[in-house]
């Protein structure tokens, strides 16, 4: 048969059984959509990306346990208290900016007498 064919015949019915075709698409869907009632989402990024088995969780573990968390800081998000100045680029904020850059870089860490 040609496609041209189906798709009529296909048509034809769907006009002919709205109301069959309309509530068999809602039941269907609603069937499909209980599947999200078992939904769980996951928003911890490391439970989405590392085993619970794998080697290096353990380590991790072993070591959070062992000293604290640790987390590599690259960059620093300031935001402002007062919702009345939407502009963050006055004198104070970057001069408070200079200052915290200049407490950073004058942190030395020691690590093995160096």
């Amino acid at each position: 048969m040609d496609f041209e064919v189906i798709f009529e015949k296909l048509g034809r019915f769907n006009y002919k059984n709205r109301a069959i075709v309309t509530m068999g698409t809602i039941t269907i869907f609603l069937i499909f959509s209980l599947g999200m009632l078992n939904m769980r989402l996951e928003t911890d990024p490391q439970n989405l990306w590392v085993s619970h088995d794998s080697t290096g969780y353990k380590q991790e573990m072993d070591f959070n346990k062992k000293f604290g968390a640790f987390f590599r800081t690259e960059q620093i998000i300031m935001a402002q208290n007062d919702d009345a100045q939407l502009n963050i680029f006055t004198k104070e904020h970057l001069y408070g900016l200079y200052f915290l850059q200049t407490l950073i870089n004058r942190k030395h860490v020691i690590h093995q007498g160096r």
